[in-house]
């Protein structure tokens, strides 16, 4: 009888583990605004030397076009050919999410064998780059520090 109940005390706190795993996994905020990523993106940058790519720069940069998507917000540096420092930020339907994913993890991978031999400074950055996907936004990082960037994004998104 004693095993039964310790049977069942473990089954009932599996399920409500298991509840409360499906629900802390919220759905990011579909209403963010490019002038509110702008603004989280100021606020968290510092002195980092990146500024608003338009959208011929981040067709030429990424292979990406904006039209295509609901929002894109991307900073790069677009005086400075040895900076790899970039924020993007884009949210697009179902189907695309898979295919942008992929395109930006060719380009960090294309980025890393360039930078690789003699841009040592360069290829750190980009090996701890951190790509995220939340619900149907994507998030591309690199910086010294891409948690706390990263952290300032998931606050916006509110997941």
């Amino acid at each position: 009888m004693r095993k039964v109940i310790l049977a069942e005390a473990a089954l009932v706190l599996l399920l409500a583990g298991l509840m409360f795993l499906l629900l802390a996994s919220k759905e990011p905020r579909m209403d963010i605004t490019a002038q509110e990523v702008h603004d989280t993106f100021s606020s968290i940058k510092g002195n980092v030397e990146i500024d608003l790519a338009d959208e011929l720069r981040i067709r030429n940069q990424l292979g990406i076009n904006p039209a295509e998507h609901d929002l894109v917000v991307y900073y790069s540096s677009s005086t400075d050919a040895m900076s790899v420092y970039e924020f993007l930020l884009i949210r697009t339907d179902d189907a695309s999410v898979d295919e942008i994913q992929t395109i930006l993890e060719e380009h960090i991978s294309t980025r890393l064998e360039a930078f690789r031999g003699y841009g040592e400074f360069q290829t750190a950055l980009l090996e701890k780059a951190i790509l995220k996907t939340y619900g149907n936004y994507i998030c591309l990082v690199v910086t010294d520090e891409p948690e706390i960037w990263l952290e300032a994004i998931k606050a916006l998104l509110e997941v």
